[in-house]
């Protein structure tokens, strides 16, 4: 006897949600009533009211969406629309624990750590910083605590050496995507099983800011060359020069010594800068309102920084 498929309510924002709810739209197993995500938000120079990925792609596929404000007020909607789970990837908001208990399967939710690891907002740069080697994809029950609901499946993602936040966003997309479908099936006919989390184990990173990025050169290269592969492709890993912001975004590490913490020299013929330990050779840099340039091309256009100080 067929299953009748089950009704499903997608809630996130960026990008990094799309492949995924793609995977469940496709899937006969499900039918998407619509799409909860964030209300548009002014954005760049001119700021204009701009749509949430996620909500460009559900007007692709003509879908419902909802972007209440406030959640609280959100309610007699979703009693209405009645879905037996909703899914949530990356949507930006707290949801209420009035509406966490209304779906027969509850909240189910998609996170970019191996939990307990990394909960919290920060997870997409915290392990590259860190210089893990791996990293994942958790599915849990959402609870009312931060990150903290029992886990359903976990996938291993492992970091390559030169991992940026957005190659690692990537591959927690097509993650998420490739895992998500089977795993909702497998917990709504009881085949998966949720177990607790180890809380002695949680760790906790916050929502990325423009501060964090800013570089200490008295810092090890090591952890500036993670750092500026952390913050790409955004913020951006700056520094100052000549009281004006310059963003690095792209480094290699040198275990030549003599140059002192922020002092730009020569190694090798090519733009470097000293750290606390060791020193930075400068591929790709921009000043700001420029276009990014090559270390090669910066020193071109700006051969007086030899000798000069980053801060």
């Amino acid at each position: 006897m067929a299953v009748q498929p089950f009704k499903i309510l997608l809630v996130g924002s960026p990008q990094l949600a799309v492949p995924a709810f793609q995977a469940i739209l496709k899937d006969s197993r499900f039918i998407v009533v619509g799409l909860l995500t964030q209300p548009d938000q002014p954005a760049g120079r001119g700021l204009k009211l701009t749509p949430p990925p996620a909500k460009i792609w559900a007007l692709e596929n003509n879908l419902p969406i909802w972007q209440p404000e406030k959640l609280r007020t959100w309610l007699p909607k979703l009693i209405e629309l009645a879905p037996e789970i909703v899914v949530v990837i990356a949507y930006g908001k707290l949801i209420p624990e009035t509406l966490l208990s209304m779906p027969k399967y509850g909240w189910i939710n998609v996170h970019g750590s191996l939990l307990p690891k990394y909960r919290g907002a920060g997870v997409l740069s915290a392990p590259i910083i860190n210089g893990d080697e791996q990293t994942g994809v958790s599915i849990m029950k959402l609870v009312k605590e931060l990150d903290a609901g029992p886990l359903i499946a976990q996938e291993i993602i492992p970091l390559a050496a030169d991992e940026t936040m957005g190659s690692l966003a990537d591959k927690l997309a097509d993650t998420a995507a490739a895992i998500l479908p089977d795993t909702l099936i497998g917990y709504i006919d009881g085949h998966l099983t949720s177990h607790p989390q180890d809380d002695s184990q949680a760790s906790y990173v916050g929502q990325v800011s423009t501060a964090d990025a800013k570089i200490d050169w008295q810092k090890p290269a090591i952890e500036i060359e993670r750092l500026i592969r952390a913050m790409q492709p955004a913020p951006g890993a700056w520094t100052t020069w000549r009281e004006q912001r310059v963003k690095i975004i792209g480094g290699q590490l040198s275990k030549q010594d003599w140059l002192n913490p922020g002092k730009i020299g020569l190694i090798d013929g090519q733009l470097a800068v000293g750290t606390g330990q060791g020193s930075l050779l400068l591929d790709r840099l921009q000043l700001a309102g420029r276009q990014a340039i090559s270390g090669h091309e910066f020193l071109i256009g700006q051969l007086s920084i030899l000798g000069e100080y980053l801060v």
